[in-house]
C-alpha cells in the first residue's frame, strides 16, 4: 500500500472519530489524537504531523447533512 493511501485512510478514521464529538473544539482534539494513533498503529512514524480539521459542519442548520473534513499531512 502506498503511503498516500495510508494517509487517506488515517484521515478517514480521524474524521469518523471526530464526527461523534459534541463541539468543534472537541472534534479537533479527537481528530488529531485519532490520526496520530492510527499512524502509529500503521507503523508510520512521522516527525511532523499536521492535522487540519474543518468543523464548519457544527454550525450547520438543523435538518441538514453536515460533515467534518480532515486532512493529514
Amino acid at each position: 500500500m502506498l503511503g498516500s493511501d495510508r494517509i487517506s485512510g488515517v484521515a478517514g478514521i480521524a474524521a469518523r472519530d471526530a464526527s461523534i464529538a459534541r463541539s468543534a473544539d472537541s472534534a479537533d482534539r479527537i481528530a488529531t489524537s485519532s490520526a496520530k494513533q492510527a499512524l502509529a498503529s500503521d507503523n508510520l512514524h512521522c516527525t511532523n504531523i499536521e492535522v487540519k480539521v474543518d468543523t464548519s459542519g457544527f454550525n450547520a442548520a438543523p435538518d441538514t447533512n453536515p460533515s467534518i473534513h480532515v486532512d493529514v499531512y
